[in-house]
């Protein structure tokens, strides 16, 4: 494999090397050039060389991991003239955002042509570290995944020294997959200190944030079709090593930097433990989602990163949407995980989460039930855990509060009670016993069967009359979104929102009082998801008075005339059964008909005391 670098200086570089030593013929190796078949070792690389043979007669085992002598890179490396290890084509990106946001376009385009930049703005010298635990555990899956990605290009090395004279280098670890036997590689970029003296360190908060879709975007999209009556089929894929496409700039090539077997590399691409990674890709991503819903007519899209959900009326729609967009991803030269795409479905786990259009629910799958059964019942038992244990156990809670909304409440103790500390090693007692007790508290009933009558209950809270009203009003604005946002809408709605969809339902002559219940309709749902209500707004209470004040209202009741009384007064007798009664009401019926009495003017409202 030929590196990216091209080594044409490779004869002038070689006559500085000392003379006198022996010569290595180069084949197929990572410093091979067209017009140089041979390079002068310097006696520290010939015992260098003697103390690989070493190690290879030592320990054999590793001969079918590790790279060969052969392949080190001896000299630095020629960013001027280096090709971008990506496999995006520029010119088809180019032709299919024609229309997007120029800016961004721009800032895509000269990204996967000169690489992105990493906003690192922070100091750029030397540091060297030694790896993590787990990957010094597990030397042979580090060294494979480490070929692999030089295999790939994507990996600069090994080098015997280091390529740049401010190479910084940051430990690499292995963290499990889903899968038992699988690993993920990682560079801990935050490494020592996330705040001080790290890569990441030096990106500020601004240009890491990022604002990413949620499964209540996926949600909201098929409650509309369906509401529109369509069947709704979904389908779905991934882009394979997502954040592995993206070429980062040579000129942060060195904030890239680590070390493993006494040889230096450096990374060509974005790696997993990068501040501004997701930022960048999300970049590309929502790019890649424009496409499809601009120029394949796709009904509806949302994308969480990596994972893409396709949203179709029916399933003959699914599957040729489905098709283009992998025609789509072929032709810009984006990946796709096959194993993680999946054909149209009614029933489709998207984002750890299962969506259920037949039975129009989201829910946690089972295995994910499990582990919060798990994860609870090992804290129930534990007299003191450290931060980052608890904060482990809030991150897998809080992910199942996307579908069990009233279970946040039960995680804000938790959560208020790390940000007290900020060391991750800071250790908490008698975990049962503090603000955690809510969730942890250990009893024969599992604390997620509770949260699932936590739900059960919060749905009884309304009766089937108010929950049938509050539905229409949530239709109203959808209506109001498609009509007027041209966009979806979700809580916490801004007063602004408000404001309007108060303008919209006046304009659409409800009356005050409909206007009224359906704000009620808001707040619920807002109080329910722990959010601030902004109906009780200054602004919006006053919008809601102008309503009454410039309703026209007519008194629809008539006078009652002496027939009228007649009537009234023969049907006490169908309605009263008591004889008493019945004369007690013909008594106060033509007393108020004479004197032009009140109701209030005669009897009270309030219960006459027992």
């Amino acid at each position: 494999m030929q590196s990216p670098f091209q080594t044409a200086p490779l004869v002038e570089h070689a006559t500085g090397l000392m003379r006198g030593e022996f010569v290595m013929e180069l084949v197929d190796t990572p410093i091979s050039a067209v017009s140089v078949s041979k390079v002068i070792l310097s006696p520290t690389a010939t015992r260098i060389k003697q103390q690989t043979d070493q190690m290879r007669m030592d320990r054999p085992e590793i001969l079918k991991t590790q790279l060969t002598y052969n392949d080190l890179q001896l000299l630095q490396p020629n960013l001027n003239k280096c090709k971008l290890p990506t496999p995006i084509k520029t010119d088809r990106l180019k032709f299919h955002l024609q229309g997007y946001d120029s800016e961004k376009t721009l800032y895509l385009l000269n990204g996967f042509k000169n690489g992105f930049r990493l906003e690192h703005n922070g100091p750029r010298s030397q540091f060297n570290c030694s790896n993590l635990k787990s990957a010094k555990s597990n030397p042979l899956i580090v060294q494979e995944k480490i070929n692999k990605e030089v295999n790939c290009q994507r990996v600069m090395g090994p080098y015997l020294e280091k390529p740049f004279l401010n190479l910084r280098v940051s430990p690499l670890g292995l963290v499990p997959k889903k899968s038992k036997s699988a690993w993920r590689l990682i560079h801990h970029l935050s490494y020592p200190d996330k705040k001080s003296n790290s890569v990441n360190a030096g990106i500020s908060d601004e240009s890491a944030a990022v604002h990413y879709a949620g499964i209540h975007e996926a949600i909201n999209e098929i409650k509309q079709l369906r509401s529109h009556k369509y069947q709704v089929f979904l389908s779905k894929t991934d882009v394979r090593s997502a954040f592995r496409i993206l070429p980062v700039n040579p000129s942060d090539y060195e904030l890239l930097g680590f070390k493993w077997n006494n040889k230096f590399y450096y990374d060509c691409c974005l790696p997993m433990g990068c501040r501004t990674s997701c930022k960048i890709f999300e970049e590309f991503s929502t790019a890649l989602e424009w496409i499809a819903l601009t120029k394949l007519g796709i009904t509806s899209m949302v994308h969480i990163l990596d994972d893409f959900l396709i949203i179709e009326k029916s399933k003959e729609d699914a599957i040729c949407k489905l098709k283009a967009f992998v025609n789509l991803c072929e032709d810009l030269g984006v990946p796709l995980s096959a194993e993680k795409t999946e054909l149209p479905s009614q029933v489709m786990d998207f984002v750890g989460i299962t969506l259920d259009v037949i039975k129009q629910e989201a829910r946690l799958p089972p295995d994910k039930i499990t582990k919060c059964r798990h994860l609870l019942e090992k804290f129930s038992h534990m007299k003191r855990c450290t931060l980052k244990e608890l904060q482990s156990l809030i991150g897998v809670l809080n992910f199942a509060c996307s579908v069990i909304q009233p279970g946040r409440a039960f995680l804000r103790r938790m959560i208020n009670l790390t940000m007290t500390v900020s060391d991750g090693r800071t250790v908490f007692e008698n975990i049962p016993s503090c603000s955690t007790q809510t969730v942890l508290s250990s009893t024969s009933i599992p604390a997620t069967e509770l949260l699932e009558y936590v739900t059960i209950l919060a749905n009884a809270a309304l009766a089937p009359s108010t929950r049938a009203t509050y539905s229409r009003a949530w239709k109203t604005f959808d209506s109001f979104c498609t009509e007027i946002m041209n966009q979806s809408l979700q809580p916490p709605l801004s007063v602004a929102t408000i404001s309007l969809f108060i303008a919209y339902m006046f304009k659409k002559s409800y009356a005050p009082s409909t206007i009224s219940t359906y704000l009620s309709a808001i707040a619920y749902v807002h109080k329910m998801m722990s959010m601030p209500d902004n109906t009780q707004s200054f602004l919006v209470e006053k919008l809601v008075t102008g309503t009454y004040r410039l309703s026209k209202t007519f008194d629809s009741r008539l006078p009652i005339t002496i027939p009228i009384l007649n009537k009234l007064i023969q049907s006490i007798t169908l309605v009263v059964k008591c004889t008493y009664d019945q004369v007690l009401f013909k008594a106060i019926f033509l007393f108020a008909f004479s004197t032009f009495s009140r109701v209030g003017e005669l009897v009270t409202s309030k219960k006459c005391p027992k």
